[in-house]
């Protein structure tokens, strides 16, 4: 199915489910102003067990020791925004622009956080003060913030010690994780 600007939510929905039910099926494209993965929220399952079973963790977030598909595609679209900022460092209007939809694709992020452990809310919290300012955020602190979404993306369950690890990747890179505190 191919989607334009008059098609229906009902319809996306749809043609989202039967790309999930026929693999070898192209998946809609992204709606403008939205993430695919938005669509297939309501229909996702999981075990209601959540991340690592901690005092911290939620449930909802974590099936069969797997990140929900909606929160992995909405990683996937963190990780494609990061890569087109990197791609486009002689270009600031792109680079902006790519960094823009990286905030929106951390605030879709930002929506899942209560189906998760409460280290992952915090790693986003902290990745959106990060890009409060994007017009002058040099490539190396860029790099940084894609390291940190690649490694948080492959991670069924944060722990502090990812937090931690996440922490130091970004100071070494020059990004002020402590911003937001002052």
């Amino acid at each position: 199915m191919n989607l334009s600007e008059g098609t229906t939510t009902s319809e996306m929905a749809q043609a989202g489910q039967d790309s999930l039910a026929d693999p070898s099926r192209e998946k809609p494209a992204f709606p403008q102003g939205g993430v695919w993965a938005d669509f297939h929220a309501e229909k996702l399952v999981t075990s209601g067990q959540g991340g690592t079973g901690a005092s911290t963790s939620r449930p909802g977030g974590v099936a069969n020791g797997q990140a929900s598909p909606c929160i992995q595609l909405v990683f996937a679209s963190c990780r494609a925004a990061v890569e087109r900022a990197l791609e486009n460092a002689d270009d600031p209007i792109e680079r902006v622009n790519a960094l823009n939809d990286l905030r929106h694709c951390l605030a879709d992020l930002w929506k899942y956080r209560a189906s998760r452990e409460l280290q992952f809310a915090d790693l986003i919290n902290h990745l959106q003060g990060l890009l409060v300012e994007v017009e002058d955020l040099p490539l190396q602190q860029i790099q940084a913030i894609g390291n940190v979404i690649q490694k948080a993306s492959y991670s069924s369950a944060l722990t502090d010690p990812d937090l931690r690890d996440f922490t130091r990747i970004l100071i070494k890179a020059g990004c002020d994780v402590f911003r937001e505190l002052r």
